[in-house]
């Protein structure tokens, strides 16, 4: 992979810069970034504190306001008044955000005007809560260990308390922001030692940034995706399973993985039924390459 410079953000007399490549998802298919948002490097620990990235208060933009070295100032302020290079904290009344106005779009998976990823590189964005989920359970993320096992490799990076601007459990746990919200309060993955679970928290905390690359969508014209389908789903163990595509491909890749990432099966021709003999119950993830090069990616679950 070659590291190239995605973009550089110019803040007053401060240029943030990243120097990124990217990684693979080899089950969902997706494509992210290899480090947090401002690490100027890939952790090569779960506590790799020096690569754990910035910290950002959710649906802020790259303002110096992520920087662990930012200032504190107390109170939420108008959208469009907040100070570069500060935190706005709030007090412990519901929902403790940093707006006066709540606003829930500022992330928005679909083209928030301020995602500090999108800044970066048009191409890449905040992942959505589904996104991140998706990942969790295609690699078995449980904890910690886990989570830095992962393709991903996850570090600890602590999180920025709304009420006070401490920087809490920077070396025991990881936070890190969705673009998704619900009721008030914003959608985070969080994971320690023992545990890992989606959740949400209030606006005005901080937590690190992972970016996304963005999925080219399909025109409704295009004959290659159109219509596709996989079935039954669920099945049963050992029967077979057919997919529906256009007449136009001719070839498909097939590869399924289960739960850990393992590639337990593939095949490469122009059946439209995938042989799955010895595989156990469970959910599996199967990836079509069909022979124009697009990637559809299906969830299988075996009764």
């Amino acid at each position: 992979m070659k590291t190239k410079l995605l973009n550089a953000v110019f803040i007053a007399s401060c240029i943030f810069s990243y120097a990124q490549t990217t990684v693979n998802s080899n089950v969902t298919g997706r494509i992210w970034m290899d480090r947090n948002l401002g690490a100027t490097g890939i952790p090569t620990s779960i506590d790799d504190i020096e690569n754990a990235g910035d910290i950002y208060q959710w649906g802020r933009d790259t303002d110096g306001h992520q920087l662990r070295t930012a200032s504190l100032t107390l109170g939420p302020v108008a959208a469009g008044t907040e100070s570069s290079n500060t935190i706005h904290l709030n007090s412990w009344d519901w929902p403790a955000d940093w707006l006066i106005t709540q606003d829930a779009t500022r992330w928005l998976d679909t083209g928030g005007t301020e995602d500090p990823c999108t800044a970066v590189s048009t191409d890449f964005r905040l992942p959505t809560a589904t996104e991140f989920q998706a990942e969790i359970t295609a690699h078995s993320i449980t904890n910690a260990e886990s989570a830095f096992a992962s393709i991903l490799k996850l570090p600890y990076t602590g999180y920025r308390g709304y009420y006070d601007g401490v920087i809490y459990n920077y070396n025991t746990e990881g936070w890190y922001w969705t673009s998704t919200s619900d009721a008030g309060v914003s959608s985070r993955f969080y994971f320690n030692g023992t545990d890992a679970n989606m959740g949400t928290y209030n606006r005005a905390a901080g937590m690190a940034v992972r970016c996304i690359k963005k999925e080219t969508t399909a025109s409704v014209n295009d004959e290659l995706l159109l219509g596709f389908e996989m079935y039954p789903n669920p099945a049963i163990s050992s029967s077979k399973i057919s997919f529906k595509v256009s007449d136009v491909v001719k070839n498909v890749e097939i590869f399924v993985y289960d739960l850990t990432g393992k590639l337990i099966h593939t095949q490469k021709d122009a059946s439209r039924t995938i042989h799955l003999k010895e595989a156990s119950k469970g959910m599996y993830f199967v990836k079509f390459i069909l022979d124009n090069k697009n990637t559809v990616v299906k969830e299988l679950i075996i009764k």
